[in-house]
Formats: C-alpha cells, structure tokens, sequence
C-alpha cells in the first residue's frame, strides 16, 4: 500500500511542466510558445484499466515534464526535451509495476510565423530525435513462440520530421484548433522485432478547444465571442491522433487497418476551481503502445487525470492579481 501511495505521488509531482528561457513580452513569441507546447505530451493518471481488454490494471500513468527554450528573445529556433516514462501498475498479488516505457525525446523547432497554409496562424516545422525501451535484456520471445512480455528486451530509436499548424484566439492561451503531421522512421531496434514492428509511422494530431462542453458541436465555425479577452479561456480540449504504418509489417497487406493503424480520441475538461489540471475520457483503438506489448491489438476507454500546461501562466496571473490586491488592502 505505501509503494502504492508514493507512485501516486511521483505521477502528480510530474504533472506541471517546466519553461525555461526568456520571460516573453511579445505577442508573437507567447503565441510560437504556446502553439509549441500545445502539441507535447501531457502528463496523465488513468483509474483502473476502464473498459476494454486491457490487463486489470491499478493505473497507468504517463509521466513527462517538458523543458522548452529559446537560445535568445525573438529567435525563430527553439528546443524542447522530455525525460518521458509510462507505468502500469497491475491489479495483480503485489500490485507491480512491469518493464515501464522509457521514451526520452528531444526537439528542434523553426517557427515561420503567419502563413496561407492551413491554419493560417502558427506554421512551425520540428524534427525529434526519440528512444523507447522497456530496460529488459532476455530474449523477446519465450521458447513457444510467444512473446516474452515479463523480461524480454524491447528497444526502437526513432527521428521524426514534420511541422505543426495551429489557430489561436487574441487574448488565448490555448489554441482553439490546431493539426500537425509527421513521419517518424525507426531504426536500431531489437532484432527478434524486425518483421512484425514498423519502421516508418505516419503521425497526424487535430485539436479542437472549447469554451463550454457543449461548444463541441462548433469545433468547425469560425469563431467564439467574448467579451473580456484578457480572461477568456478555453477550458475543455479535443485531441484525436492517428498513426499508421506504411513500412517494416512482414506479411501485412498494405491496407490492413487492424495490423497497421491506430486510433487515440481524448476529450478534456478543466474545472474552475483548478487550472492546473483536467479531468479526461480518453478511446484508443489499435496496437498496444506498452513497450514489449506490441503485437497486441487493445481497445479501451478509460477516465483519469490530466495535466494542462497552458494553464499555467493564466494561473500564475490570477496568483500576481490577489497579491496585489491583498497589499492595497493591507495599506
């Protein structure tokens, strides 16, 4: 029960996001900013395994901070890195926690500003240098056949290329719609995984943010009216991501949706009371993403916690105003 308690911690101390780099008083800079980590990962804490056929699970959590800078204020080039882990703990005798993923990643971002293309707002073109292993070293397969998902050695490296565009409101934060593409090649990985895992990914993500829950109907019109800008915030978000396998599936017909694509929808809410995290419902349709699990064809919908990083400079705002208004009344 006490290891149980500390990871639960460990995942919640994980949640908020660290930036580093200038403080940005330009509009245009907050806006290449935000539009950047709009697209990172979030951090997130699932209850149970929800409803599916994944193994019965205590939680799975996804645990990443990101680390974004600038070299110099008004540079068009920046970074971003994340030492990213993701931990199942079973609901089995001794509740553990098996080969977690480690997936380390780093990116490189050229910002080209306002463009015709897409959006229209935000083009950004990135490249990512990334690893996913399981720190397991025995054979992948047991000696049936099988795959060998309690100690057997699952490692891919990874580059991706792509760009990223995105819409954001004057006086937003968070985007209200945004889409971003990519290509990721694999190379270096397990041998006993060649055949049967991809080497070449086509990526895509579409977000869609709302003021209301209900304004998910109007994720497609042309834009939402507010009065006070300055406070005006999105608080519940749409993020679906496809991925398909064009290369590296022996014996897999070029169309098999089954074998090759996969399917992730999260919808978010934020509540008023707290600005720094989100509840969330999230369907995935396709390849377990689970390290060694790979071959295995999952399908859930589960609910939990999630980390919303944009939200963090509205919130720091709100903290500077009651300061200040505490001192005026103080004097």
């Amino acid at each position: 029960m006490i290891r149980y308690f500390k990871l639960i911690c460990v995942c919640i101390s994980y949640f908020t996001p660290i930036l580093c780099g200038a403080q940005y008083n330009d509009t245009a800079q907050e806006r290449y900013r935000n539009s950047v980590l709009a697209h990172e990962h979030q951090s997130y804490f699932t209850f149970s395994s929800g409803f599916g056929n994944l193994d019965p699970l205590i939680f799975e959590s996804k645990l990443c901070r990101t680390f974004f800078f600038q070299l110099k204020e008004n540079a068009k080039l920046a970074f971003s890195g994340t030492p990213m882990v993701v931990l199942r703990m079973y609901n089995e005798y001794s509740v553990p926690v098996r080969t977690p993923s480690y997936m380390p990643e780093g990116s490189v971002y050229y910002n080209l500003g306002k463009t015709n293309f897409l959006l229209k707002d935000q083009l950004t073109l990135f490249s990512k240098f990334g690893h996913h292993s399981n720190g397991q070293s025995d054979s992948t397969y047991n000696s049936d056949g099988t795959v060998n998902t309690k100690s057997g050695n699952f490692s891919t490296n990874f580059v991706e290329f792509g760009f990223m565009s995105s819409e954001i409101k004057h006086g937003l934060k968070n985007i209200v719609r945004g889409y971003k593409s990519s290509l990721a090649f694999h190379f270096f990985y397990e041998p006993m995984q060649e055949g049967n895992f991809g080497t070449v990914y086509w990526n895509n993500e579409f977000q869609f943010s709302m003021f209301k829950p209900l304004d998910i109907i109007k994720i497609f019109s042309k834009g939402y009216k507010h009065t006070d800008v300055d406070e005006a915030d999105t608080r519940s978000q749409l993020r679906i991501r496809t991925t398909y396998a064009l290369a590296g599936l022996d014996n897999t017909a070029a169309f098999d949706f089954k074998e090759r694509f996969t399917f992730t929808a999260t919808y978010s809410y934020q509540p008023r009371f707290y600005d720094q995290l989100a509840v969330f419902v999230k369907f995935y349709w396709g390849k377990d993403y689970y390290n060694i699990n790979y071959r295995k064809n999952i399908h859930f919908v589960t609910f939990g916690l999630i980390s919303t990083p944009l939200s963090i400079q509205k919130f720091e705002r709100k903290r500077r105003r009651a300061e200040i208004l505490k001192a005026r009344e103080a004097y």
